[in-house]
């Protein structure tokens, strides 16, 4: 029999060296005393799982706990001491935080958001850390979050409590929640496994509280919070909307992501680094406002900021960071400086920028324009024009780590597909340096890996080799998530030029180098798109179909889709139509779930592959036209050649082809400009036979000696 537990009462001493002094806390999952360590003469908490009748599954779930809390080592998370037992009974020592849990404050009355955020923020980064280790939280609430004053003033966030925790190394990653704070739970959680995504829910719902001081309302816990657009900006409020969607793949990246969006959401972004310092090597964001009033006077600076600044009293007040003196902004406007209405002033035309940037030092000068650039990225509408107004404004100031930052948002923003290389090329020339090769090989590896989803083949030739480079310079181990990108980027890229032998080799030593990840990993999920993609193309459809199947979907993500599309593609070379058009369907659905509208296109295409090949050329001729106007907002992409083509097979079935023509030649044209030669192949033989069929033998011949010369250069 297992032993059992019968009216345990801690006793005094506990351990070699630990005195109980008195309870702090009791809770469902048991109770916390604070206890003094002799030996090292300090404070400590001393937390007791509650009781049950089986001693070795209590012990059990202490030793989960403590190793999931004591993996994340981080100024915001409660620390973990010792594991120890008393009576038999173990208990784990923990750092001891002098301060009340953010429930106990919140129910005094409202807190400033100012230091509501700060709190946020820094409970963001620990879960990040945790996210990062492969520890999920599961019980983020504010109950589970205790506040220490420091001895120089500041109030920091602790994260504490991870007794209800998922982690990769100790098997539990993907158990299923039993139980929770039903207000914080993701409603995922009632048939899937708690994710990063699902503890970033728990943080927006924990932040709509300390923001506006209530809950948001849920008719239940499966259902999305209402959040009262009232009592926040409108900003924030879209933040806390998309933070806490029915979807996880609609949520922010991560907490760290969240957090920093929602402080310049609310006009906070001088918090986005935790406690501001005057510290000039620090990011824009982290310049101490007061530094303005001894680097720069402030009848000079106000007029430099009103030269940059667009004519609004607010966005002066931000960028100072306190209401213009009424004694100087009197001056000013005595001597001509300034003009306009009070809440709009304006520099006066007479006044030229150059004459005021060269009477102050080049470093005052800097600090002025990157706080006017600060104050625009938080003062005004999200915008392409606000971005890259903020952009020129941090480039003369220098920082060009904010600068790449405004690109890459400019970048996930924008809908056109050129326009969105134009953002991440500028990243890649931001981020260009010698001493710090890692950002730089990130940002190339963004611009690769979008030509690749284009379809922009010849583009993705250049920045690959300059990947490879400096890949080769920084000598990462086969593990490193940059190598594996890079070697995932050129096995796409040999996939898409019909290199299948090459391709295939690189993934298997891809798949060896980051066996050790989770499947749900990124990466994983991408390198297991790509093997079936690969197999598929190599005409093995049963090994492409028994790859697809080795995956258990857990959650929706690009890969899936992609995957769908490989199986439907290998199921048609098989003459598998109804299998085909089964995985076509799913393909499509996951894509509009995804709201990805290259993922749309690409189902809609092969749902008219199977029309085509069923004898239903005016289905495909839909279907075509279908994923043509979802790429049309685009620009021109990879898809865009593969519905034309389409739509030309579809022509000819219908007895048009002087339309099919059309269609393939300029299929043909942009598959040649992009660098897709099985695609220009297919297109090549179409006409080849189209011609033929209306007796232009010499056009033809033509297309069929191109075709021949393709053929041989791409085996």
């Amino acid at each position: 029999m297992k032993p059992t537990i019968r009216h345990w009462k801690p006793q005094m001493h506990i351990g070699p060296s630990l005195v109980l002094v008195r309870q702090i806390g009791a809770g469902g999952m048991g109770e916390v005393w604070l206890a003094q360590d002799e030996l090292l003469d300090r404070p400590v908490a001393v937390k007791w799982l509650k009781a049950e009748s089986d001693l070795e599954a209590l012990a059990l779930r202490t030793l989960l706990e403590a190793r999931a809390a004591a993996r994340v080592v981080h100024p915001h998370v409660v620390a973990v001491h010792a594991i120890g037992d008393d009576q038999g009974l173990p208990y784990i020592e923990m750092e001891w935080v002098d301060g009340p849990s953010l429930r106990q404050v919140l129910s005094r009355g409202p807190v400033p958001r100012t230091q509501a955020a700060l709190w946020l923020q820094q409970v963001a980064t620990a879960l990040d850390a945790a996210h990062r280790l492969g520890v999920i939280h599961c019980d983020i609430k504010p109950e589970n979050v205790l506040l220490r004053t420091l001895s120089d003033g500041p109030t920091v966030a602790k994260l504490a409590d991870f007794g209800l925790a998922r982690s990769r190394q100790d098997g539990r990653a993907d158990a299923q929640l039993s139980h929770g704070t039903a207000a914080y739970l993701a409603p995922e959680l009632g048939n899937s496994p708690p994710r990063a995504s699902s503890d970033l829910f728990a943080l927006a719902v924990m932040a709509v509280e300390l923001l506006t001081g209530t809950l948001p309302a849920r008719s239940d816990w499966q259902a999305q919070p209402r959040i009262d657009e009232n009592q926040l900006p409108t900003a924030a409020v879209a933040l806390l909307r998309r933070a806490t969607a029915a979807n996880p793949l609609q949520r922010p990246a991560s907490a760290g992501a969240f957090a920093d969006e929602l402080l310049r959401a609310l006009g906070l972004a001088s918090l986005r680094s935790g406690l501001p310092a005057a510290d000039f090597s620090a990011t824009s964001a982290e310049i101490a406002l007061p530094i303005l009033g001894g680097l720069a006077p402030l009848d000079l600076a106000i007029p430099l900021l009103l030269s940059v600044l667009p004519p609004h009293m607010g966005l002066l007040e931000l960028a100072l960071g306190l209401r213009p003196p009424a004694e100087v902004m009197a001056a000013l406007r005595h001597d001509g400086t300034v003009t306009g209405p009070a809440d709009t002033p304006q520099l006066a035309p007479q006044i030229d920028r150059q004459q005021l940037m060269q009477s102050l030092p080049p470093r005052a000068v800097r600090v002025v324009l990157a706080r006017a650039a600060g104050a625009i990225e938080t003062g005004c509408a999200q915008t392409e024009a606000s971005r890259e107004d903020a952009t020129r404004l941090y480039l003369a100031a220098r920082r060009l780590g904010d600068a790449a930052r405004l690109a890459r948002e400019s970048a996930a923003a924008t809908q056109n597909a050129q326009a969105r290389r134009q953002h991440l090329m500028r990243v890649v020339a931001l981020s260009a340096s010698a001493t710090q090769a890692g950002p730089w090989l990130a940002a190339l590896l963004d611009v690769i890996e979008w030509d690749l989803r284009c379809g922009w083949l010849e583009l993705v030739r250049a920045p690959l080799a300059e990947a490879q480079g400096l890949l080769a310079d920084l000598a990462l181990p086969p593990a490193d998530p940059l190598r594996a990108r890079v070697e995932l980027a050129d096995a796409a890229l040999r996939l898409g030029c019909g290199q299948l032998p090459q391709a295939l080799h690189r993934l298997e030593r891809t798949v060896l180098a980051i066996a050790a990840l989770p499947a749900e990993h990124e990466l994983v999920e991408s390198c297991w798109a790509l093997q079936v993609a690969v197999l598929a193309e190599g005409e093995e459809p049963a090994r492409a179909v028994e790859a697809a199947q080795a995956v258990e979907v857990n959650r929706l993500s690009q890969a899936h889709v992609r995957v769908a599309l490989a199986t439907s593609g290998a199921a048609l070379a098989t003459g598998e139509l109804n299998s085909a058009e089964r995985q076509a369907q799913r393909a499509s659905a996951w894509a509009s779930e995804l709201g990805d509208p290259l993922l749309a296109a690409e189902a809609a295409l092969r749902r008219g592959e199977c029309d085509l090949r069923r004898g239903r050329p005016q289905r495909g001729r839909k279907a075509a036209e279908d994923g043509l106007a979802l790429v049309e907002p685009l620009g021109t992409v990879a898809t865009t050649a593969r519905a034309l083509w389409l739509a030309g097979r579809c022509w000819q079935q219908l007895g048009q082809p002087l339309a099919a023509a059309r269609a393939l030649s300029r299929a043909e044209q942009l598959a040649g400009e992009m660098g897709l030669p099985r695609l220009r192949l297919d297109a090549l033989l179409t006409l080849t036979d189209l011609a033929q069929t209306g007796g232009a033998l010499d056009v033809a011949q033509a297309w069929g000696d191109e075709a021949a010369r393709l053929k041989r250069r791409m085996f």
